[in-house]
């Protein structure tokens, strides 16, 4: 059986507006999905309350997460366009962001590998987040 990719998932979510229809979505196992595809879903979907996208994302989608959404997850890496941490942190503190109750980051890369604990705890607290480390995947708590 052949995978979706990411560009058949946001026209699927196009057909008769469906995405507005959707409150949760979770996408995992997708043949090919470039930055700007959760961006789309995003777009997409404005009645999310949950928003699960295990994948690198253009930092550009603060601007289109819809403003119910309560649980966020996203893969993070330190690369040029791609959300960042402190702006992920900064948009929970937000007049827009406020709402968000959990943030799901999935895969977190500082450089060439994966920040430690200390590293991680000392990037949410001047935030004033909670964070738990699950495998290599952590839970921020709002």
């Amino acid at each position: 059986m052949k995978k979706l990719r990411g560009r058949d998932i946001t026209d699927i979510l196009a057909i008769n507006e469906l995405g507005a229809q959707l409150t949760i979505f979770r996408m995992a196992d997708v043949e090919f999905i470039g930055i700007q595809t959760p961006v789309e879903i995003a777009k997409a979907c404005p009645n999310l309350i949950e928003l699960r996208l295990p994948y690198l994302s253009d930092g550009s989608i603060l601007e289109h997460l819809p403003r119910n959404l309560r649980i966020f997850e996203v893969a993070i890496a330190a690369m040029a366009r791609t959300l960042s941490l402190a702006d992920l942190f900064a948009y929970s503190r937000s007049e827009r962001g406020h709402q968000l109750r959990t943030i799901l980051i999935h895969s977190v890369s500082f450089g060439s590998g994966y920040p430690s604990d200390a590293d991680m705890v000392a990037a949410c607290q001047p935030f004033g987040l909670e964070c738990y480390k699950d495998g290599h995947d952590w839970e921020i708590l709002l």
